[in-house]
């Protein structure tokens, strides 16, 4: 092998290692911003004092993990009870 292939064989190598840093780079973010997203929605949920609390406390403490377990039950539970549009009664004949 001479310097020529040398250096394109570890060009190559290089890109390849930028292109794995981006992608967890933006994965990363991706994530941090759902989490975020999670915490918030939590925060102003109505759920009880006491839920809202435990439910801050998983999220900061488990990470990730948290923000995907309260998306899942009670952030999907709540939408799901919410009323789709509020209908109002026809006027009085």
């Amino acid at each position: 092998m001479n310097l020529d292939q040398a250096a394109q064989t570890f060009g190559g190598v290089a890109l390849g290692f930028l292109g794995l840093i981006a992608f967890f780079a933006m994965v990363s973010l991706l994530l941090t911003i759902f989490w975020v997203w999670m915490l918030v929605d939590c925060a102003n949920s109505p759920l009880p004092t006491s839920d809202k609390t435990a439910w801050i406390l998983i999220i900061l403490c488990t990470s990730i993990l948290g923000a995907i377990l309260y998306y899942f039950i009670p952030r999907r539970e709540r939408l799901r009870m919410a009323p789709r549009w509020v209908a109002t009664p026809p006027p009085p004949t």
